[in-house]
């Protein structure tokens, strides 16, 4: 079980025109079960932050992540996700901001090749909201879409070495 928190107070913010002082306040939980070849995970994510912009005056951010695996034999590991989240609050002046959160649902399998040191990974998801330009991050494959789209697919490969 983990619990933190923290803040930040800016001396000045300087973006996009506004000299008002950047708060940033941030809290986290999060809880992991190991049962013996299988595990769950859970963890919610809070973020503040005002005096952003001239357009944008505060945010809250929201997020949360559950998962859970299972061990099939020594070296196979089945898993699933699922994450939701993102400016879920946002108070204005001016342009609109996208504030529908994502909501993605991820399954994929895990191969140890040389115990935890050389691992292959495959996983598939779908996006049941829009992507928006807020919450889009191309090193994971999920890419900025349209209002008016309902999902985004994704499958990805990874092989991950560690030394």
């Amino acid at each position: 079980v983990g619990v933190a928190g923290g803040g930040i107070r800016a001396e000045r913010n300087n973006i996009g025109g506004n000299t008002d002082k950047n708060d940033v306040w941030s809290a986290t939980a999060d809880v992991s079960l190991m049962f013996g070849g299988a595990s769950l995970f859970a963890a919610f994510v809070f973020d503040s932050q005002s005096n952003l912009t001239q357009t944008i005056d505060s945010i809250n951010w929201y997020g949360a992540v559950v998962q859970g695996s299972v061990y099939l034999d020594q070296k196979t590991e089945l898993y699933a996700r699922y994450e939701w989240g993102g400016p879920i609050e946002v108070e204005q002046i001016g342009d609109n901001f996208p504030t529908e959160p994502i909501s993605i649902l991820m399954a994929g399998i895990n191969y140890y090749i040389d115990g935890q040191d050389v691992k292959f990974t495959i996983d598939g998801g779908i996006a049941f909201n829009p992507i928006s330009a807020a919450m889009a991050i191309d090193q994971t494959g999920w890419r900025e879409e349209a209002e008016e789209h309902d999902a985004q697919f994704i499958i990805r490969t990874q092989l991950q070495l560690m030394f």
